[in-house]
């Protein structure tokens, strides 16, 4: 069972250098990755956090780190890697706010965090947490992912597994075999966050909602669908429920769906009803959208119902 110090949400994946094209044609320097994004969001709204990742060994590396630490993110499975690099992705952003990217992120150290520890510590550093969160490209990127599927089985009843189906489809060979490995995961999931735009690219069409109604079948109690203008919906007890989006000023998209997904899961972990816990993650995500680049250094929220210290 959860004790008084147990993280709240642990998360595994990447953080990754970030040179993000300025307007004078300049790059300015950060740090990004969807589960870190994800970590970087609930740590400022108070939830304690946890990343299971490994860091390379370049001139990124100082940076990456001391922006992990500086937001209290537990860093005891944040493995270093002497002989690797740390992924970099290249961001350029179009007037309406929609992102390019450019990755450079094969055979990088984050990459072989599923190698680097053993099943029992995977299993140690999750086992007690509120939510643990893996994500699509999480799935997508690791060496030797056969490990996750072993250690999300190991961690059914021990947390509450969140799973974003992040589709990016360069890192597939196709759509078929990232269906494939969904189909995989969907039975050990508990909490399903699953993006519009994800559904539509993997599966074709536009009927996200009939796809996640499909989902709740093959295992997660609940899901919750981020759909962009459209807002999100809550599916649930074989019921839909909408909840609009929020007025924003549209500056950059990158990393707002991460940002939905702390704010649910801080909600979430508060005990908050499911209106409310979609309500913070809009919160959240709006703010998000209104900033460059996915990491938002002057983030701070105040909301009334947080009850961390």
């Amino acid at each position: 069972m959860p004790d008084s110090q147990s993280p709240h949400l642990v998360s595994l994946g990447e953080c990754l250098a970030e040179l993000r094209r300025r307007t004078d044609g300049a790059f300015a320097t950060g740090y990004a990755g969807d589960a870190f994004n994800a970590l970087f969001y609930a740590s400022r709204l108070g939830l304690r956090t946890r990343f299971i990742s490994a860091l390379g060994n370049d001139l990124f590396t100082p940076m990456i780190a001391g922006g992990i630490e500086r937001e209290g993110i537990c860093t005891r499975w944040l493995a270093r890697v002497a002989d690797r690099r740390n992924g970099i992705y290249f961001i350029e952003t179009a007037p309406d706010g929609e992102y390019t990217f450019h990755f450079w992120r094969a055979g990088s150290a984050a990459t072989r965090t599923l190698r680097i520890f053993r099943p029992d510590e995977l299993l140690e550093a999750v086992a007690g947490a509120r939510f643990f969160l893996v994500t699509g490209i999480a799935v997508a990127v690791m060496e030797d992912r056969e490990r996750l599927i072993d250690l999300l089985r190991a961690a059914r009843g021990r947390t509450t597994i969140v799973f974003d189906t992040n589709y990016r489809p360069a890192l597939w060979r196709g759509p078929e075999e990232y269906r494939e490995w969904l189909n995989r995961i969907l039975p050990e999931v508990d909490l399903l966050l699953a993006g519009g735009g994800d559904l539509r690219a993997a599966f074709g069409g536009d009927q996200p909602e009939a796809l996640c109604a499909g989902f709740a079948q093959a295992g997660p109690k609940r899901i919750v669908l981020k759909d962009g203008a459209r807002g999100a919906a809550l599916i649930a007890n074989g019921g839909t429920e909408w909840f609009p989006a929020l007025q924003a000023t549209v500056v950059d998209t990158t990393g707002a769906g991460d940002a939905f997904n702390a704010g649910y899961l801080a909600a979430a972990a508060a005990g908050l009803p499911d209106a409310e816990c979609v309500a913070l993650g809009l919160r959240v995500s709006a703010r998000v959208l209104g900033v460059q680049g996915a990491i938002d250094q002057a983030f701070n929220i105040t909301w009334e119902h947080s009850p961390f210290e």
